[in-house]
């Protein structure tokens, strides 16, 4: 429950980057021979968009969207950390220790 606004956040700054390769490459893809061979064949419209174009256009988003899920996890624990960290003791590293919370200023 604690995760709803970061997830949505974090995926609502990657959907303006996907949509956008989404759109380049279905543009790409209508311009291509074979999609211009089903329609002088005579298909409709949404046929060779959903059965032809669409499959072959969604080959990049994809790929950019498994590449960004690790991004999105670490950006995830990341902020879990940060949360659950936030007014607790301090961090001890190297027999150096930080209190986490005097990191940590409000903004007046």
């Amino acid at each position: 429950m604690m995760l709803i606004l970061p997830v949505l956040t974090l995926t609502l700054i990657e959907l303006g980057y996907i949509l956008r390769i989404t759109r380049a490459s279905m543009v790409e893809v209508m311009k291509s021979p074979y999609i211009r061979t089903a329609f002088l064949k005579g298909l409709p419209y949404k046929k060779v968009v959903f059965k032809h174009a669409v499959k072959n256009a969604l080959i990049a988003p994809i790929t950019v969207i498994m590449l960004h899920v690790n991004w999105l996890l670490g950006e995830l624990s990341l902020w879990r950390w940060y949360s659950d960290t936030r007014d607790s003791g301090p961090i001890c590293w190297n027999r150096h220790c930080i209190k986490i919370s005097t990191l940590w200023k409000p903004v007046p």
